[in-house]
């Protein structure tokens, strides 16, 4: 069907990585799961991040959860440093 409309599938296989999502128990009974695409094979991940969320194959955000938790007091030593330049409403709402 991609050949009838001339459609290409750009198979980068240094951007390109394969999650299989489920229970420990599903993931063990699939452990020779591979895709190949175009004669090649796109490796398993334990984890990937989509657009700023880690996802790992249990579904679990713990470790996104651990990664925004770093984050935290860099965001707020920003803003106690604008604190004193703007108005106390626009404080509030931040």
């Amino acid at each position: 069907m991609c050949n009838d409309n001339k459609l290409i599938i750009n198979s980068n296989i240094t951007k390109t990585e394969c999650v299989l999502f489920g229970t420990n128990q599903n993931i063990a009974n699939a452990a020779n799961f591979q895709i190949n695409m175009t004669g090649c094979s796109i490796p398993n991940v334990e984890k990937y991040e989509y657009l700023g969320i880690v996802m790992d194959k249990n579904l679990n955000l713990t470790e996104h959860l651990e990664k925004l938790v770093k984050k935290v007091p860099s965001r707020v030593k920003l803003l106690s440093r604008i604190r004193h330049n703007i108005n106390p409403y626009s404080a509030e709402k931040i």
